[in-house]
């Protein structure tokens, strides 16, 4: 209000009126950024840890039961491959990056992995419902299909049907709570209890920092964000700052974006990416030629256009 005074007297005023306006103007400006300035310098604080402080051993002692009993270990329903995403036998807070060839199950994997954290970590839900006081969410954003398409494929990997070939809808919801409850050992009320999963369909392209903005939404809704699948990545638009850089780098920084955005919410957020053309080639070459394991045979320079986007992941 007092900005939208001085603003109109600003307009109508003249001479030493005019001068007067202007200072206090000036006045309110400089109050903002002492104002804006303090609150930087305090998350700068926030963010540093020194060894002499009284909390420092506060912190050491959380990481130690973290590491003696984790929170978030996210089970899949395939139990070699759990021990080969982490020596703690599934998920745990990190950036997973799927690469795929081309029409090869891309999207099929990241909703395997929506149904597997669903149905197979009831006991881990329970325990961050407990700590937290907030209710589990896995947060699934659908860049590249239709919710009709991710519908047909969710029937399908959970009931092994066709959504075409029920006779009455009564049908499909039947199967899909079967299933939920065969794999899970829990009733689906129960299991509905315990976890949510927001499925995120977009009308426009999203940034990561949209994302950002949708899990603090859904986290003042009580909610715990303990997953994010989000398919893919390559459909995930650029910041406004990076929307002019080269394209080859521009994946690398929408990848970077999102190791930030999981650091930030400390769980599995797990996405893919598709090789380019050259990069299937010599994916059919290694494995036509015998080669067991032809991916290793893979770098940088096939993952789609980008030149900066193979950090460890």
């Amino acid at each position: 209000d007092d900005f939208i005074t001085v603003s109109n007297n600003i307009s109508t005023s003249s001479g030493q009126e005019l001068r007067d306006e202007l200072y206090k103007f000036q006045v309110m400006l400089n109050q903002f950024a002492d104002y804006y300035r303090e609150i930087d310098i305090e998350n700068l604080q926030n963010t540093v840890i020194h060894s002499s402080d009284k909390g420092f051993f506060d912190d050491l002692k959380e990481s130690y039961t973290n590491s003696k009993s984790p929170t978030y270990v996210l089970k899949t329903g395939l139990q070699l491959f759990n021990k080969a995403l982490s020596d703690r036998g599934g998920l745990v807070p990190g950036y997973y990056l799927f690469y795929a060839n081309i029409n090869s199950f891309k999207s099929g994997l990241l909703e395997h992995f929506v149904k597997w954290i669903y149905v197979y970590n009831s006991d881990t839900f329970r325990r961050i419902k407990k700590k937290t006081g907030k209710k589990p969410l896995l947060l699934y954003g659908s860049f590249e299909n239709s919710k009709q398409d991710d519908y047909e494929r969710f029937t399908k990997i959970y009931t092994n049907n066709d959504l075409q070939n029920f006779n009455t809808f009564n049908d499909v919801q039947i199967a899909w709570e079967k299933s939920i409850e065969e794999l899970s050992g829990l009733t689906f009320e129960e299991l509905n209890d315990l976890i949510d999963i927001a499925y995120y369909y977009p009308v426009n392209q999203v940034r990561v920092s949209d994302l950002r903005k949708l899990i603090t939404q859904l986290e003042e809704q009580n909610y715990k964000v303990i997953a994010v699948v989000l398919d893919y990545l390559e459909k995930i638009k650029p910041e406004i700052e990076d929307s002019k850089i080269d394209s080859k780098y521009m994946l690398g920084g929408i990848s970077e974006n999102l190791h930030d955005l999981q650091k930030q919410l400390d769980c599995p957020l797990i996405t893919a990416h598709q090789i380019n053309r050259e990069g299937a080639r010599a994916l059919y070459d290694n494995k036509d030629s015998g080669k067991l394991n032809a991916m290793t045979a893979l770098n940088s320079t096939y993952i789609g256009k980008d030149w900066d986007i193979d950090k460890p992941s």
